[in-house]
């Protein structure tokens, strides 16, 4: 093997442990938020608000019963470890500044949205 090829391996490889850093960290920060959020779960599945907790792959991991009685759905399994079903958007933009605004801060605070449940009838939500 000459001394390019174990340099090009040498990067290959430590591109791949760049990857997978990256990859620990993304899982250290959710599972870190995962131990905050199991503190607050009985809050959450009492609440008369539908609250739902995302992944950094913005796919629902948790869904409250309020949340899902909002959608009309009659269980979870119907959207977690799934993006944010396509029938609740009125507006495609709304998603995108949801996600932006869980992206930038972190969660949502007091964002005005016009959602649907699975049967076309509108939610208002805040």
């Amino acid at each position: 093997m000459g001394q390019t090829a174990i340099l090009d391996e040498k990067t290959a490889l430590q591109r791949q442990i760049e990857a997978l850093q990256a990859e620990r960290s993304q899982l250290l920060l959710e599972n870190s938020f995962l131990r905050r959020a199991t503190a607050d779960l009985s809050f959450h599945q009492n609440a008369h608000d539908g609250i739902i907790y995302l992944n950094a792959r913005h796919e629902i991991i948790y869904a409250n019963p309020y949340f899902l009685e909002m959608l009309g759905l009659d269980s979870p399994e119907q959207i977690l470890n799934k993006p944010f079903p396509s029938f609740m958007w009125g507006n495609p933009g709304d998603e995108a500044a949801l996600v932006q605004n869980i992206k930038s801060d972190g969660f949502v605070r007091e964002q005005e949205l016009a959602l649907y449940d699975q049967h076309g009838q509108p939610i208002f939500a805040v």
